[in-house]
C-alpha cells in the first residue's frame, strides 16, 4: 500500500506543477490525475437526494472501459481511477474491470452503498487489492436511513461493513475504508455519532458532503436551521481536534453555512478540477466537471487521446479555471488532511 500511496503522491506532485504552469504561463503540460467513472445509472437505493436511480439504466461494456482505461494510463502510469454509480456493484460486469485494473497496475477504489458488499463481493475485492472502498452511509438509525435513502438496507449495510472490517483484519490487508455521508436537514443531529461509528469501527476516515439541489425533495432536504448547523460544525471541529478523523478541513465545514443559507461567497480561487480530474458517465461522455453538464466526448465512439486534444476541450478547460461557481460539496482539504490521510493508510 505504501508504494500506492507514494505513487499517488508523484502524480499529486506532477499535477500541482503542470497546473500551475499552465495557469501561469497558458502553456498545457496537463493531464488528468484521477479518473471519476460512474458505471451505471442502477440503484437498489432510492435516495431523495439523488436522480441517478430514476433515470433509464444504460452500460457500457466492460471492454469500452477497459480500452479507456489502457490509453488513460500511457498519460500517466500513476493515475487514480474511482468507480461508483449508481450502485457500481450491480453492474453485470464489473468486475471484469476491476480485474483489468489490478492486472494492468492501475491504482482504482469502488464508492458503493454497501448492501452488495456480501461474504462473495468482498473476497474478490480483496483479492484484486483496491486502494479505497468509500461506502456511503448517513444515519445508523433505520427510521432516518429509510427516510434518506428510501429502502431498509441499514442492518444488512451494518452486518456487510463488519464482515469487511474483520476480513480486513484478519488478512492484514492496507485497503483503505472510508465512510462518506451527506449533511442534510435529516440527519445533522446524528453527524456526531457517525463520525464516532467511523472511529470505532477503525475506518481510515469520515468525509461529510452537503446535499446539493439536484431534485425538488433536495431543497426541503436543505431547510437547515442554521444555529443548529453552526452547533453541530463546532463539534464536529471540536472532534477533528481531538483525533476524529474527519476529513473535511475546517475551512470546508465553516463554508456550509454560505451553502445552506444559499449566500453566493466571493470566489476568487482558480478551479484546478478540469486540469487534474476526468469525468467519464454511463453513457460514455466525458466532462471536464462533474457540476457543469458539457460534454467533450464520448469514449464509445471517440479515442480518449482525440477527446483530450480537441479545440472544445482547451477552450472548456480555460474557461473552468475561472469558474466562480462556489462548490463547497468539493471537499476541500488541507495538506495536513492529506499527510494525516497518508500516513493512517501507511501505518495500517
Amino acid at each position: 500500500m505504501s508504494s500506492k500511496v507514494l505513487n499517488l503522491a508523484i502524480c499529486t506532485l506532477r499535477s500541482s506543477i503542470s497546473n500551475h504552469i499552465y495557469i501561469k504561463t497558458g502553456l498545457d503540460f496537463t493531464s488528468p490525475a484521477h479518473i471519476y467513472a460512474q458505471l451505471n445509472y442502477q440503484c437498489n437505493s432510492k435516495c431523495k437526494m439523488c436522480n441517478e436511480w430514476r433515470v433509464k439504466n444504460f452500460e457500457l461494456p466492460a471492454t469500452i472501459w477497459n480500452k479507456t482505461l489502457k490509453e488513460l494510463k500511457l498519460l500517466s502510469s500513476n493515475l487514480k481511477v474511482s468507480f461508483a454509480g449508481g450502485e457500481a456493484l450491480l453492474k453485470r460486469d464489473v468486475f471484469e474491470i476491476f480485474e483489468f485494473c489490478h492486472k494492468e497496475d492501475i491504482i482504482f477504489g469502488l464508492t458503493t452503498n454497501g448492501s452488495l458488499l456480501n461474504n462473495g463481493n468482498v473476497e474478490r475485492l480483496m483479492s484484486l487489492n483496491p486502494f479505497n472502498i468509500n461506502i456511503s452511509l448517513d444515519a445508523l438509525d433505520s427510521k432516518t436511513y429509510q427516510e434518506i435513502r428510501g429502502v431498509t438496507y441499514l442492518e444488512q449495510v451494518k452486518t456487510n461493513i463488519d464482515y469487511l472490517m474483520d476480513c480486513k483484519e484478519k488478512k492484514r490487508s492496507k485497503i483503505a475504508i472510508n465512510l462518506k455521508s451527506i449533511v442534510c436537514k435529516e440527519n445533522l443531529f446524528c453527524l456526531d455519532k457517525i463520525a464516532e461509528y467511523a472511529k470505532e469501527l477503525k475506518f481510515v476516515g469520515v468525509t461529510f458532503q452537503p446535499v446539493i439541489e439536484t431534485t425538488k425533495e433536495c431543497r426541503e432536504m436543505m431547510k437547515i436551521d442554521q444555529k443548529q448547523l453552526l452547533q453541530m460544525i463546532d463539534k464536529l471541529i471540536d472532534m477533528k481536534k481531538n483525533g476524529f478523523n474527519i476529513m473535511n478541513s475546517e475551512y470546508n465545514m465553516r463554508r456550509w453555512l454560505n451553502h445552506f443559507s444559499k449566500n453566493i461567497e466571493d470566489h476568487r480561487k482558480t478551479c484546478t478540477v478540469p486540469l487534474r480530474n476526468l469525468y467519464i458517465l454511463p453513457d460514455g461522455n466525458v466532462q471536464l466537471c462533474d457540476y457543469i453538464y458539457e460534454s467533450i466526448g464520448n469514449i464509445n465512439c471517440d479515442n480518449i487521446m482525440q477527446i483530450l486534444k480537441k479545440e472544445k476541450t482547451k477552450k472548456l478547460k480555460n474557461d473552468l479555471i475561472n469558474c466562480k461557481r462556489s462548490c463547497v460539496y468539493c471537499v476541500q482539504r488541507t495538506i495536513k488532511d492529506y499527510a494525516s490521510l497518508a500516513l493512517k493508510v501507511i501505518m495500517q
